[in-house]
């Protein structure tokens, strides 16, 4: 220490540091008295040191040795003494000091005196190791005490990313499924152009067929073998999920407000709406998936789903305009699904034809939602046979943006189960470099004025958790 003086000061005028790090216990600042007496050169060797400006003397290393010192009935204190020493000094030797009597408050050294982690650990502290382990395990209940607590106020944490593959969220959709939920129903003959997402049995089933015929066979083939042998095979349309149907009514409707879903498919939203005291409307083009839905709905007393039969283009025009409150859908990703045969049913047009007619059943939609309200639609990329993504998530965000007053306002990433995903991923990757597709976009659009939500939608009350969100029994 450069420029350094000793001198016997009255320990009266010594101001010690304020917001200590080192602490000591009562038992051990007698011990440290009892070493003084016992040992005379122990404060020539290690005495205070000393921050001296304009004339006023602040200790910043050694506060229990002056405190140790006075329990002795002394009035002052040798110290090392120097003018105008700088605070990153002080703060250094400070912690190089003190390495006698005392336990460190990592977290004081952190915020009062800004030591990073790998600062405090380069200078060989005693206590860091223990005090890594106790603040990861601290930080960890911060994030859990903090997740719960965004969980019962809003179902899930209100953030960007919501994973399914949770034990809660599971564990929920099982309480939706209990519940007697059987949106397959009538969906047997809905053509799925990925036959591929097949277990491992199908596809040593498809090389050996490939070894006999002495050619590749199709898909349709290797299914029609593979359900004779007993085989399971996936097929049937993507069921909605009901637990992230919960959670956007939730974040998104109105209480006691009017759904609209152009593309209604099976009964989930509408089943979840009337769980959930909204009124639903959905219009699906296929007579027998909007019977079944309604045999649904009747036997487990969702009064407030109604379905209507018919083309949304069309049946849109009969409903009133400004007359619901939260649109809300899961489309037909385009030819990904073949629902039938009409050919108003959009899987059976070409991408163009497609996204025309896509558009006009949103603008008619957001036509019939009332102002200060929320649009949500639950899509996917989708890959052309090209190899090429369609940018469908982009087509979807402009035909929204298209609509007088919408504006798009979320963007959610729903991520889904693997499931077959890796059964498929290996050979997708080995055959182009095509990543599997693992999550969905969940756009959320506005109509209004944003700055007024608040008046519309208020506050969640903090009575929801993942293990019982709503009254679903």
């Amino acid at each position: 220490m450069p420029n350094v003086r000793v001198e016997e000061l009255p320990i009266s005028r010594i101001q010690l540091i304020e917001n200590n790090p080192r602490q000591i216990t009562d038992e051990s600042l007698n011990r440290l008295v009892s070493e003084i007496e016992k040992d005379p050169e122990f404060l020539i060797q290690r005495p205070p040191l000393v921050n001296c400006i304009s004339g006023k003397y602040f200790c910043y290393a050694g506060s229990q040795r002056i405190k140790a010192q006075k329990l002795r009935g002394q009035e002052h204190i040798r110290c090392f003494i120097e003018d105008d020493v700088p605070k990153e000094v002080q703060d250094r030797r400070m912690v190089l000091d003190n390495t006698h009597h005392g336990i460190w408050d990592f977290q004081i050294l952190q915020d009062s005196f800004q030591f990073t982690i790998e600062e405090l650990k380069d200078m060989n502290l005693p206590e860091i190791e223990d005090f890594l382990i106790d603040s990861n395990e601290e930080a960890k209940a911060k994030q859990t005490a903090a997740k719960n607590a965004l969980s019962e106020a809003f179902g899930v944490p209100p953030f960007s990313i919501i994973d399914t593959r949770q034990k809660y969220w599971q564990e929920r959709k099982r309480n939706w499924t209990d519940l007697g939920i059987n949106s397959q129903e009538s969906r047997e003959q809905v053509e799925l152009m990925a036959k591929s997402s097949q277990n491992t049995e199908v596809y040593n089933l498809r090389n050996r067929m490939r070894s006999a015929l002495g050619r590749e066979p199709d898909w349709d083939e290797v299914i029609d073998k593979a359900k004779k042998k007993g085989l399971k095979v996936f097929e049937g349309a993507s069921i909605f999920d009901p637990v992230l149907c919960e959670i956007l009514y939730k974040w998104f409707a109105p209480d006691n407000g009017k759904v609209l879903d152009p593309f209604a498919g099976g009964s989930v939203r509408g089943i979840v709406a009337s769980e959930s005291h909204l009124d639903y409307v959905g219009i699906d083009l296929r007579s027998e998936q909007v019977e079944a839905n309604r045999r649904q709905a009747e036997e487990l007393n969702a009064n407030r789903a109604k379905w209507i039969c018919g083309d949304s283009k069309e049946v849109l025009d009969e409903i009133k305009k400004s007359s619901v409150d939260f649109v809300f859908s899961c489309p037909p990703y385009h030819d990904l699904e073949k629902y039938s045969d009409d050919e108003s049913d959009l899987s059976n047009m070409d991408y163009d034809q497609f996204i025309e007619v896509y558009s006009q059943i949103i603008a008619k939609a957001c036509e019939k939602l009332r102002n200060n309200r929320f649009a949500c639609f639950v899509v996917s990329e989708i890959r052309g046979k090209d190899g090429y993504y369609k940018n469908f998530v982009k087509d979807t965000i402009e035909a929204f943006e298209a609509c007088a007053g919408v504006g798009f306002y979320n963007e959610i990433i729903l991520i889904n189960q693997i499931a077959s995903a890796a059964i498929r991923a290996g050979r997708q990757f080995n055959s182009g470099r095509k990543v599997t597709r693992v999550h969905q976009n969940v756009l959320v659009f506005f109509k209004g004025d944003h700055k007024k939500i608040t008046e519309y939608f208020p506050k969640l009350q903090a009575n929801i958790n993942p293990e019982n969100l709503g009254n679903s029994t």
